[in-house]
């Protein structure tokens, strides 16, 4: 039962998550490049309940130090140190060497911010960030191979804030990641239902109205049918 497994893991996890900076999920996806064997790097951080790309980095190499980068940046763009300590995200990653660090793992430790780890062999328990890079990848527009870093980092720069800005996401009620993430996501689908049920009114209203209309004409017929019929009786 492996589909229901993984649906009730998402589902359970959507349940815990009420508004954004909860929490954060990061990982490394490799991206192929022109030369055979050589690779390029893509770093991401996500916010599990919006799914906003909280930040991205494109590098030649893969180490503790660009995940260092990373997160740190990501923290900064989002000042999540401003926060209380019990208020800043916890982050999950997976069992990877750079996720287990000891530089990456200090950046948690002097912000105060709990690191979860994935168990072994269980994508599951860190879906988010693994379905934000099948949706990159499976994207029309998506490059099959990246000449270098600079062509890269052009696509992306233009991706991301297409995704976080643009893009209708099936899995926040279709909102944009970025109405989902500043506290908007509520409000637009009510909006959105209310909308729907005054339309639904409206039809109701209008359908009842030409049943009305078509009753009268009904009658109308069968009444000249039977005044033509009465007419030629001698």
């Amino acid at each position: 039962m492996p589909n229901f497994v993984t649906f009730l893991n998402r589902w359970n996890q959507e349940l815990s998550r009420r508004w954004s900076h909860q929490r954060w999920c990061w990982d490394i996806s490799y991206l192929l490049t022109l030369v055979k064997g050589h690779y390029l790097y893509l770093f991401m951080v996500l916010d599990e309940y919006s799914r906003k790309i909280v930040h991205w980095r494109i590098s030649c190499w893969l180490n503790a130090s660009e995940a260092r980068v990373l997160l740190e940046e990501a923290m900064a763009n989002e000042n999540v140190l401003s926060l209380p300590e019990a208020q800043r995200p916890e982050i999950i990653n997976d069992r990877g060497r750079q996720m287990k660090a000891r530089p990456v793992r200090q950046v948690f430790e002097d912000h105060k911010m709990p690191q979860l780890f994935a168990r072994p062999r269980t994508p599951n328990d860190n879906p988010f960030i693994e379905a934000m890079f099948s949706t990159v990848k499976t994207d029309p527009e998506f490059p099959d191979r990246f000449r270098d870093d600079v062509h890269a980092e052009a696509y992306f720069g233009v991706y991301v804030p297409w995704y976080n800005n643009e893009h209708y996401h099936s899995g926040i009620d279709y909102v944009t990641p970025h109405q989902a993430h500043t506290g908007q996501r509520t409000a637009i689908v009510e909006e959105r239902q209310r909308r729907i049920n005054e339309q639904r009114l409206r039809r109701k209203e209008v359908n009842q109205q030409l049943n009305r209309l078509t009753e009268t004409r009904k009658r109308s017929i069968n009444n000249q049918g039977q005044a033509a019929l009465y007419s030629v009786i001698p």
